[in-house]
């Protein structure tokens, strides 16, 4: 499955894809505010994080859509961008990450705004939810111009696993009947 925009294809993992992924998130400015990635991040971790999106893609139904982000016309994976269904009302978690070298050039707004649209036209589902570290500036910035509402502050919500460090979150959704980027 792929999900093209203007500048990006967000695309279904591959084995020989362990070795980009590793390069691009075991950075510890990556993983400072992402729960579960390791620092350092090794080829194994990579490797099984490819075997178990693709073990994820394999369930029915499907709730787990994991997308490596690369951007045109190269096929290298610099990021990724998931989206999980997290209930059966229609409610999806949107997490994401992109190598600090493709920072602040609106690639994660771009592959963001498709996979909420996916979310929404495709998948149907009726909200979608974004969580970011209370100190992660740029995240929230990001969400903010995404049109999420902040909903409310959990405090000590996010533990992460390369810095050990506990964060206060915020917590940000937005309807289908209020989305408005295409």
């Amino acid at each position: 499955m792929e999900l093209k925009t203007k500048r990006l294809i967000l695309r279904e993992k591959k084995k020989s894809d362990f070795k980009s992924i590793r390069e691009n998130i075991n950075n510890i400015n990556v993983s400072r505010y992402m729960s579960v990635i390791p620092h350092p991040y090794t080829d194994k971790d990579a490797i099984w994080w490819i075997g178990h999106s693709a073990k994820k893609r394999k369930e029915k139904p499907r709730k787990d859509y994991q997308f490596g982000i690369t951007i045109k016309p190269s096929d290298k994976v610099v990021g990724g961008i998931g989206l999980v269904i997290t209930n059966e009302g229609g409610v999806a978690d949107i997490g994401c990450w992109i190598g600090e070298e493709y920072w602040r050039k609106g690639y994660v707004f771009e592959a963001t705004v498709r996979v909420i649209n996916y979310a929404f036209d495709d998948l149907k589902l009726k909200k979608v939810v974004l969580f970011a570290a209370v100190e992660n500036v740029g995240a929230n910035k990001l969400i903010k111009k995404l049109g999420l509402k902040f909903v409310k502050k959990k405090k000590k919500a996010l533990v992460v696993e390369s810095t050990g460090k506990v964060h206060d979150t915020n917590v940000y959704e937005i309807s289908r009947d209020e989305w408005n980027i295409k």
